[in-house]
């Protein structure tokens, strides 16, 4: 297989062994190496995870960010204000620290962002996977997103957008917070399209 490939006997049998980590392959020793199929996607999805590019992390994050107001907002269109999770009560909260940090440094900035959109997905109740993958994918792409932190920070268009988001989705108003999020995801992503090039 090295030769077929053109790499090296280590090289292929350090991906042999990546295969087989990830369950894709199962090596049996003295009898030869054979295809199976992965019993659970765990393996497969840490790999996927640990291997994604800061596009894929973005493209995963705006997914997040444009859908989870718009169940928020229905879910206190629904519910009496008085049955809400806390946490969405403070949705006004941190979007006004997101406003403020943004003369602060850009890491405090992006910290706060992230807190604003962490919350939102956190006051659904049973979304605890999609809270838990909105705060693993900020961590990750922390330092990345350091060179757009100042034109987002910097932005009175976006500001003013999270703090209408915040407001549609305490009042209840779904359509709103859907266009809302939509504008703060677009205009987020193609500030990261053009500091990657």
């Amino acid at each position: 297989m090295a030769t077929l490939f053109g790499v090296s006997v280590p090289t292929m049998q350090a991906a042999v062994h990546v295969l087989a980590s990830i369950g894709l392959v199962r090596v049996s020793h003295g009898v030869g190496t054979f295809v199976t199929r992965p019993r659970d996607g765990a393996a497969l999805l840490n790999h996927a995870w640990l291997r994604a590019s800061t596009a894929e992390l973005a493209f995963m994050r705006a997914a997040i960010d444009r859908h989870m107001p718009v169940v928020v907002a229905q879910l206190a269109r629904t519910k009496p204000t008085n049955r809400l999770p806390t946490t969405l009560s403070d949705i006004s909260l941190w979007a006004y620290e997101r406003s403020a940090a943004r003369y602060g440094f850009p890491e405090h900035f992006l910290r706060a962002d992230l807190r604003f959109h962490l919350e939102i997905a956190r006051s659904v109740r049973g979304a605890e996977v999609t809270s838990d993958l909105c705060r693993r994918i900020g961590e990750r792409l922390l330092p990345r997103l350091m060179g757009v932190a100042d034109v987002q920070a910097a932005d009175d268009d976006l500001d003013e957008m999270h703090r209408g988001l915040a407001a549609s989705i305490l009042d209840g108003q779904a359509i709103t917070a859907a266009r809302l999020a939509g504008c703060i995801t677009r205009r987020e992503m193609r500030s990261l399209n053009e500091s990657l090039g």
